[in-house]
């Protein structure tokens, strides 16, 4: 089963419609000229990873803790940037 329509009995101009609406249409990834406010705002503000207790999956006290990160990517690793400026 297709999901593609049969445009060969649309009209020059119906034709030439569909695909001025297509390019104004954006799919996928772009990008926004303007920056975030969130962006602007971590230029002098830092963001802080917060460790909670209740949260923590703790198997073995004996082993390392990993951080499980939610959130936007951008925010995350900015975090990240900072923390680990100096860790290999």
């Amino acid at each position: 089963m297709s999901d593609k329509k049969d445009l060969s009995n649309l009209s020059k101009e119906k034709l030439i419609s569909i695909i001025e609406e297509f390019r104004k249409k954006k799919y996928g990834l772009f990008w926004d000229i303007d920056k975030e406010e969130i962006v602007e705002k971590c230029k002098t503000e830092y963001p802080y990873i917060k460790e909670l207790k209740n949260k923590e999956i703790k198997i073995n006290k004996n082993l390392i803790t990993n951080a499980l990160i939610e959130g936007d990517n951008y925010h995350s690793v900015s975090v990240l940037n900072i923390t680990h400026k100096k860790k290999n």
